[in-house]
């Protein structure tokens, strides 16, 4: 006798599979589109004349305009490593390295969420243009020196610099990509400081490298044939 649960069962479990297969191409998506988004942000970036705050300030109020195109390719830049990490779960499919690359994920996604916040700041630092430089640098500083904004930033870069490194070697000992990814993602935040800043930005750009091969796996994960259920 043919149980009359089992098509409905089936069609639930196709329908949770397209869903799954949408949800890790999307991933896939995000982490090919977060370092195209960064490199964009790195390369419309106003160059600064110093590091003061006054410098900074200027830097943005020079053309505010291009400082906004840049603020905001990094903000969607880290909005979408947020999501890509998160799917990058997905793909591991044994026991081994699973706790790691899920813990180190969401440590990451964590940290660019709180990344992606502080881009608002760059809109308005850029207004501060308009005032004396002595009088934007003391609105600026007193804004940094906030002890919350302080902590804000600093779990920030803790979070987001080491999570993602920490996820590529998750997924490494998982088997999913080679061990080679963590240090080369690690470059990203190393090697351009030691370079001018175009060839910099492109260096973070192909840095990022990793993220892209693990955007790539989880479209060809999402590609793979599912087999339908059979009802009946």
């Amino acid at each position: 006798m043919t149980s009359t649960v089992t098509p409905t069962a089936g069609i639930q479990t196709t329908a949770e599979s397209r869903t799954g297969r949408v949800l890790t191409r999307l991933g896939g998506i995000a982490l090919i589109a977060s370092p195209l988004l960064t490199l964009g942000g790195n390369l419309t970036s106003p160059p600064q004349p110093d590091e003061s705050s006054a410098g900074y300030i200027a830097s943005l109020a020079a053309d505010p305009g291009i400082s906004a195109v840049s603020a905001g390719l990094y903000h969607y830049g880290w909005i979408t490593l947020a999501f890509g990490v998160l799917a990058a779960i997905g793909l591991v499919r044994g026991p081994r390295g699973r706790a790691w690359t899920a813990a180190a994920a969401v440590i990451a996604a964590f940290g660019a969420m709180q990344f992606s916040g502080f881009l608002l700041a760059d809109h308005y630092v850029a207004a501060l243009g308009v005032l004396p430089p002595d009088v934007g640098a003391g609105i600026f500083d007193a804004a940094n020196g906030s002890i919350w904004t302080q902590f804000w930033l600093s779990s920030a870069m803790v979070t987001a610099l080491l999570g993602v490194p920490l996820m590529l070697a998750g997924l490494a000992r998982a088997g999913v990509i080679g061990w080679w990814a963590a240090p080369v993602y690690v470059a990203v935040w190393v090697v351009p400081a030691f370079l001018p800043a175009p060839w910099g930005a492109l260096v973070a750009g192909l840095a990022s490298a990793p993220l892209v091969v693990v955007g790539l796996r989880l479209i060809q994960r999402a590609n793979l044939t599912v087999p339908q259920p059979v009802a009946g």
